[in-house]
């Protein structure tokens, strides 16, 4: 059940670092 979880909380935290990354990349070409 724990182990479940934890998975479930590292695609979360993987799809949040996808996201940031596209944002990052759209404000770094805004900003360039």
């Amino acid at each position: 059940m724990f182990s479940l979880n934890y998975k479930n909380y590292m695609r979360f935290g993987v799809v949040l670092l996808l996201i940031t990354g596209d944002v990052i990349r759209n404000a770094g070409g805004d900003l360039r």
